[in-house]
């Protein structure tokens, strides 16, 4: 669970109440009955509860620290997602990825380092890399000084620094899996093109 809670998406777990579990077993009453009128099923159903009955008692799990945390709360004024337009790369440095892993309570993995990313961004839309395959791209929305993306139902939110050079610095913002703060935010994302890649 532990690694779900911190690799999965954000994520709250929070524990059943006393009355919440009496409304879960008086809900689930009727599915037992009907269960039960399969005679293969009922022995199935006295084999479970006789196996329950000779297991010591199950300690109370608390959910690990990871598994409390929210979805990031991005605020600030929308802008033009066009704004951020282009073909970026950026080279995974040492110091980028130690303090990506930092600020997202991970460690950074040797092969990461030197690693080149590559993102086309237009007009809210998303594509990471040359051939990646589709599942490598989304949405994405400009708030404030966030960058704010969309991954299949995941939320990776950043706030952006748009440097002297014309770079952009990305922060990641917690909760984030370390190793995906690492490989977006690694290294300043350099501008090198308008966004020739089509988003899927």
């Amino acid at each position: 669970m532990g690694e779900f809670c911190v690799s999965g998406p954000p994520v709250r777990a929070v524990a059943a109440s006393p009355e919440q579990l009496a409304a879960l077993r008086r809900a689930t009453r009727p599915v037992y009955a009907a269960m039960q009128r399969d005679p293969e099923t009922r022995r199935s159903i006295a084999g479970i509860r006789a196996l329950k009955a000779a297991q010591p008692a199950v300690r109370v799990v608390q959910a690990p620290p990871a598994c409390s945390q929210e979805r990031p709360s991005i605020g600030g004024r929308e802008l033009p997602a066009s704004s951020l337009n282009g073909t970026y790369h950026w080279r995974v440095t040492s110091a980028g990825a130690r303090e990506a892993a930092r600020l997202t309570g991970g460690s950074v993995h040797p092969q990461d380092i030197g690693a080149i990313g590559k993102m086309t961004l237009r007009d809210g839309g998303w594509v990471m890399g040359d051939t990646d395959p589709e599942h490598y791209s989304g949405t994405y929305e400009i708030k404030g000084q966030h960058l704010v993306f969309d991954w299949s139902g995941s939320t990776l939110a950043f706030r952006v620094e748009r440097l002297v050079d014309g770079a952009l610095d990305l922060t990641p913002i917690p909760p984030m899996d370390p190793g995906d703060a690492v490989v977006w935010s690694g290294g300043d994302w350099r501008r090198v093109g308008p966004p020739v890649r089509e988003i899927p």
